[in-house]
């Protein structure tokens, strides 16, 4: 080795190991082939020089000359392929064509011993040729990522193409040679430095592209996870996630409603307090049987029916749960559907308690029937007993017949009578369902009708006592609703005394600022209610009974009644002791005035009768006799009718009209009001009694008002008879005026 060329050698050599440490640092960190094949070029690159230091003489064939022209040749294919592979481009069996080649044709020049010069040539040739080709193929598939280097890389390849192939020809002379090696390894470092530079340039460019696609996945996770929440917090059940902790971590809008979520909300991811519970069962199922728990387990569950419980209450809900798994199989979330069930449930219950009500009042209205229908007839031979009864009596006082005995039994037939009636008359008020008609109403005169009906209906081991207090004052009421409450409140009172006890019934008067009340109170010595129960005592369908005793709806339809009277209902118990309600209702100012009673004022009404023509119609014999009984002394002719078309029939005369018509309302063949229109529309002027076992309604009671005929109920006395028959007479004067 020429001895001026040393230095330019060894500088050569150690910018080529420098440059091939920092592909090697960049391979090491990166792992990207091309970097690997540009490390091998630059360690042959660097490799050649050392060789060449080695040669004795560089101008002649010798092992180091030969080794170090194959490892600069190897060192341009190399880079050559690394470079192509850096611009995507594939080309292996180029790289594999030249290399082999090349090595071939110096193998060929060395045993042909060929002149170094001649044998050189070609491959400083084929590297300059490399070298160039690189030079046009890194600017002409240069892309933007390399861009703004990639062009200057492409230019200093090229310059080192040409470098290497007129380097045969200037390497003879002297003056040149050093600097031929500094040129050579000058643009080597710079394209070395090129190729950094472009590399460096895309992985800026790759960096920001990643940037931008993470800003993007971003924005898109953003976006679906906007979208995800809209979803769900538009969704009209609840939905809850809960992680692989079991802890929430996400409820939407609608999961609010359920207890125990709203005030966790902003401590996500937080555990929930909830208690889970088998439907009607308040055995608590274990954490690990809950429904989380066997979901992240991998055990599913599908509108399973599950209560829940805390501080809040218990809560029927249905649950279904899906799970989130990761790439490898493990749950990581639990997502869960929830329905609240609660109202449903709980409106279901109410719609079968309704059902069982309304099935209850189906067999109370039959019963109600039935009962009108026993009673029209029972109404009817207490007719005939109290009529026969009291017109015996006035037969015993006509003769003059002095004997107690005899006095005495007849008092008892029309004492016993009236009760049966009076019995009759409460229970057909009972089963009565008209439209409120506000009336006036004496509180010491309901008590005492209760009271009387309850004696005959209540067990003998319970005392039913009154105190009554009221005063005279009256209320403005419906008479027939206070008489049920009223009842209503005993029956509970008899359902709450266990064995002996008693039920008392007081009524008194109180003064406020905001008016005068009459208070009525039931009062008993029963089992009372515990705080609990009382507080509740008067929900709809709240009831302590067991099935079939009671429905709930007592209390509650008591209260109502008060209410609609514009009063108060007050309830006072203590468990064990017994039980005091109170109705506070409005009363009138002043107590009512004692005049004349009822009584007196049909005696008087039945001193102005007059006599004339009686046509009595009934399918009962012994009421047409008795009622003929009772008239005849005043000097009426009577005709008796079986049935309605007999009267008819009797009508067609035209000499026929008669002073007084006492009909049934209920005869074969003809329903109800039927009977008075018949018998107003053939006689306008006639005087018309209506008579009738039954209870009738407000508009029945109407509409025979309408028809001017007068009501009698049975069964009746006498006077009760003339009564309503003076009161036919009044409504026809009325009608004529």
């Amino acid at each position: 080795m020429e001895r001026y060329l040393l230095p330019s050698i060894y500088t050569a050599a150690a910018g080529s190991f420098l440059v091939l440490s920092i592909y090697v640092f960049l391979y090491r960190s990166q792992k990207k082939d091309y970097l690997l094949y540009w490390s091998i070029a630059w360690f042959f690159y660097g490799l050649r020089f050392l060789l060449s230091a080695q040669a004795p003489d560089t101008s002649k064939f010798t092992f180091w000359t030969v080794s170090g022209q194959i490892a600069a040749h190897l060192s341009g294919v190399f880079l050559f392929f690394g470079t192509g592979l850096f611009l995507g481009r594939t080309l292996f069996f180029s790289s594999l064509a030249l290399g082999l080649s090349g090595i071939l044709w110096i193998l060929v020049a060395w045993f042909m011993k060929l002149s170094f010069a001649i044998a050189v040539t070609p491959i400083f040739l084929v590297l300059g040729l490399i070298f160039i080709a690189l030079g046009v193929v890194v600017i002409k598939l240069s892309t933007e990522d390399t861009l703004p280097w990639s062009n200057l890389t492409g230019v200093i390849f090229i310059l080192w193409g040409l470098h290497k192939i007129n380097f045969p020809i200037l390497r003879p002379v002297q003056w040149f040679a050093p600097y031929g090696f500094l040129i050579g390894t000058f643009l080597g470092f710079i394209a070395s430095v090129s190729l950094l530079l472009m590399q460096f340039q895309r992985n800026l460019k790759s960096l920001e592209n990643a940037e931008k696609k993470a800003w993007q996945a971003e924005e898109k996770s953003r976006y679906e996870r906007d979208l995800i929440s809209s979803i769900t917090n538009t969704s009209p059940g609840p939905i809850l996630v809960f992680n692989s902790k079991g802890e929430l971590t996400f409820a939407n809008l609608s999961a609010e409603s359920l207890p125990g979520i709203t005030p966790i909300i902003g401590k996500l991811p937080h555990h929930l307090t909830w208690k889970f519970l088998p439907p009607d069962s308040d055995i608590e199922i274990s954490d690990q049987e809950s429904p989380v728990s066997k979901a992240l387990r991998g055990h599913n569950i599908s509108m399973d029916r599950i209560d829940i419980l805390d501080e809040a209450g218990r809560r029927n809900l249905s649950i279904s749960t899906a799970t989130i798994c990761d790439s490898a199989g493990i749950v990581t979330s639990v997502v869960m559907t929830v329905n609240d069930l609660t109202e449903e449930i709980e409106k279901a219950e109410r719609q079968k308690i309704l059902e069982i009500e309304l099935r209850h009042s189906e067999k109370l209205n039959s019963l109600g029937l039935l009962t009108g229908g026993v009673a029209h007839d029972y109404n009817n031979h207490l007719t005939g007993i109290l009529g026969c009864a009291e017109l015996l009596t006035e037969r015993v006082q006509i003769l003059g017949i002095k004997d107690s005995d005899i006095d005495s039994n007849l008092k008892m037939i029309v004492s016993m009578a009236q009760t049966s009636s009076e019995l009759t008359s409460r229970v057909l008020t009972f089963a009565r369902k008209d439209s409120p008609e506000f009336r006036l109403v004496n509180p010491d005169d309901l008590v005492s009708d209760v009271f009387e009906m309850l004696k005959h209906t209540l067990i003998s081991t319970i005392a039913i006592e009154k105190k009554l207090a009221s005063g005279g004052y009256c209320i403005m009421g419906e008479r027939s609703q206070l008489y049920h409450a009223l009842v209503n409140l005993a029956v509970n009172s008899r359902d709450a005394i266990d064995g002996t006890g008693f039920i008392r019934f007081e009524t008194d008067v109180f003064k406020e600022e905001n008016g005068c009340f009459v208070r009525i109170s039931v009062i008993d010595n029963g089992v009372g209610m515990t705080s609990e129960v009382l507080a509740r005592a008067t929900e709809p369908f709240y009831t302590t009974k067991g099935p079939g005793r009671g429905t709930g709806m007592g209390l509650n339809m008591v209260r109502e009644i008060v209410a609609s009277h514009k009063g108060t209902l007050k309830i006072d118990s203590v468990s064990g002791e017994g039980t005091k309600i109170t109705l506070s209702i409005p009363a009138l100012e002043e107590p009512s005035s004692e005049g004349d009673t009822p009584e007196t004022q049909k005696v008087m009404a039945s001193e102005t009768l007059r006599t004339g023509q009686v046509c009595i119609i009934d399918d009962e014999i012994i009421i047409r006799k008795m009622i003929s009984r009772m008239i005849s002394k005043f000097g009426y002719t009577v005709s008796f009718f079986g049935e309605i078309r007999d009267f008819e029939s009797y009508s067609l005369h035209a000499d026929v009209h008669p002073e007084i018509i006492i009909a049934d309302l209920t005869m074969p063949g003809v329903s109800g009001i039927q009977v008075a229109r018949i018998i107003r529309d053939k006689f306008q002027t006639t005087n018309i009694v209506i008579m009738t076992g039954s209870m009738l309604s407000d508009d029945e009671q109407g509409e025979l008002k309408a028809l001017y005929c007068s009501l009698l109920q049975k069964p009746f006395r006498k006077v009760d008879l003339l009564d309503a028959i003076a009161r036919a007479r009044d409504f026809i004067s009325e009608s004529v005026d």
